[in-house]
């Protein structure tokens, strides 16, 4: 089982093989305090996305500005005193796991 209450974003896409999700985001617990984003090429998904607790829609393909803005909303949202946003001196790492953010600055 995923425990929820350690997950800060979730970046969900819609349709997928086993469940879709929509399915997945009502398995969520309602005291989860990650962020959901949903991704999806599908524009017909937007409305239904903001009747569940959505942060926000990103429509494929998504840029790294996409992405930027909204984690800047996030950061916005969840940060009054140590508030910073995500600049072009951010350096995004895949890895399969998860993805890392750099601030090239800091290095």
């Amino acid at each position: 089982m995923v425990l929820f209450k350690k997950i800060d974003i979730i970046f969900l896409d819609i349709e997928m093989p086993v469940l879709s999700g929509f399915e997945l985001i009502s398995a969520i617990p309602d005291q989860s305090k990650a962020k959901i984003i949903i991704v999806s090429a599908h524009e017909k998904y937007a409305l239904k996305a903001f009747r569940y607790p959505v942060f926000d829609f990103l429509k494929k393909p998504v840029s790294i500005a996409d992405i930027r803005e909204c984690l800047n909303k996030i950061e916005k949202q969840t940060s009054s005193n140590n508030h910073h946003e995500i600049s072009d001196n951010i350096l995004f790492v895949n890895r399969q796991d998860k993805t890392i953010f750099i601030d090239i600055t800091q290095i």
